[in-house]
């Protein structure tokens, strides 16, 4: 029997950090482009005073990204947000888990 006993293996699970997306309807979500939407996400275990902005050209870009984050449109309180978005130009998603590395392929980190 060898000295050195096999390892098993365990899986690295990547911690889902819980914090709230915000979406601000933009005039002009960056130089040289018109309409749009900045979407920010803010830890809620990290206090960022200029957190990374992710700008989004148009509202089927929006959900396109929501979806990939993962974030469910047909519950209420989602649906409640974009509602807000479109009534007042900004909606907040609160209890957003995200890890890292979602966080930074979409740019919102």
């Amino acid at each position: 029997m060898s000295r050195f006993a096999t390892a098993s293996i365990t899986p690295i699970i990547a911690a889902k950090r819980k914090g709230t997306l915000h979406i601000l309807a933009q005039a002009n979500a960056s130089p040289g482009k018109t309409g749009g939407f900045a979407v920010r996400f803010q830890r809620a275990d990290l206090v960022v005073p200029d957190p990374q902005t992710c700008f989004v050209a148009s509202a089927l870009d929006l959900l396109d990204l929501l979806e990939g984050l993962g974030i469910e449109l047909a519950t209420p309180g989602v649906r409640a947000a974009l509602g807000g978005l479109y009534a007042r130009g900004s909606a907040s998603i609160p209890d957003v888990w995200l890890t890292d590395e979602e966080a930074s392929r979409h740019g919102l980190v």
